[in-house]
C-alpha cells in the first residue's frame, strides 16, 4: 500500500478532494510504488500552476512518473541516484516544470480509442496507447504533432509505460507512469542544464535560457 506519508502529502496538495484522494490514490501504485520524489517535486516554487490544477476543480490527465522512474531518469543522465536529481531540480525549477507538464493533459483520455493525441499543458504532443481491453498501457511525448503520428521512428527514451490509474474528482485521473520519458528537444535540454553538454541549436540555447530565468524569477 502507498505509504501514508505520500497519501497526506497529496490530500494536501488537493484539498478539496478531500478523503477521495486519499482513498483512491493507494490503487495507483498497485500496492508496491510510490510517488514521493514527484510529489516534492510538484511542491516546489515556480511550479504553482500544477499545484493549483490540483487544488483545482478543472478536469485535467496526469500521467505520474512513480519514484522508480525518476531514480532511472537519473541515471539516464549520469547522476547518483534521484536525490541528485531533485536537488539539481531545485536549482533549475524551469526543468521540473517543463518535464511535469508535459505529462498533463486538459480533460479526459479516450480510452476507447486505439491511439490517440493530446496536447500537453505545456504544448507538446502526448501519444496515448490503449490496449484491446480498453486499458491504457503506455504513452510517448514529442515535440510536434508529427513526431507522434508515426511518421517518425519514436526515441525509445521518449516513450512510457503506464500501470494503473485512479480517478480523483469527477475529471481528474491519475496514471501511474513507469518511467519518465522526455521529446527530443527536453532530452537535448536535460544534457545541457543537467550535465553542461554542448548545445549548438539556437532554439535549444534559447530553451536553456527560459529554463534558467524561469529558476530565477521563481526565486
Amino acid at each position: 500500500i502507498v505509504s501514508k506519508a505520500v497519501v497526506d502529502r497529496v490530500a494536501n496538495l488537493a484539498s478539496p478532494a478531500g478523503g477521495k484522494w486519499k482513498t483512491e490514490l493507494e490503487n495507483l501504485g498497485n500496492g508496491n510504488q510510490t510517488f514521493d520524489d514527484t510529489l516534492e517535486l510538484i511542491d516546489l516554487e515556480g511550479l504553482e500552476s500544477i499545484k493549483n490544477l490540483i487544488d483545482g476543480t478543472e478536469d485535467f490527465t496526469m500521467f505520474m512518473p512513480n519514484d522508480e522512474a525518476l531514480g532511472e531518469l537519473a541515471g539516464l543522465y549520469g547522476l547518483d541516484g534521484v536525490e541528485v536529481l531533485k536537488t539539481r531540480m531545485r536549482s533549475n525549477t524551469g526543468l521540473a516544470k517543463q518535464m511535469l507538464e508535459t505529462y498533463i493533459i486538459m480533460g479526459d483520455v479516450d480510452e476507447s480509442v486505439d491511439e490517440k493525441v493530446y496536447r500537453t499543458k505545456n504544448g507538446k504532443f502526448l501519444t496515448v496507447r490503449v490496449n484491446n481491453d480498453s486499458v491504457v498501457i503506455g504513452i510517448s511525448v514529442s515535440d510536434d504533432s508529427t513526431e507522434s503520428t508515426g511518421s517518425k521512428r519514436k526515441l525509445l527514451s521518449s516513450m512510457g509505460g503506464v500501470d494503473g490509474k485512479a480517478s480523483f474528482l469527477n475529471g481528474q485521473t491519475m496514471y501511474n507512469l513507469n518511467s519518465a520519458p522526455l521529446t527530443k528537444d527536453q532530452q537535448d535540454l536535460f544534457n545541457y542544464v543537467l550535465n553542461g553538454a554542448s548545445v549548438t541549436s539556437p532554439y535549444m540555447l534559447l530553451l536553456a535560457s527560459l529554463a534558467v530565468l524561469a529558476t530565477l524569477f521563481s526565486l
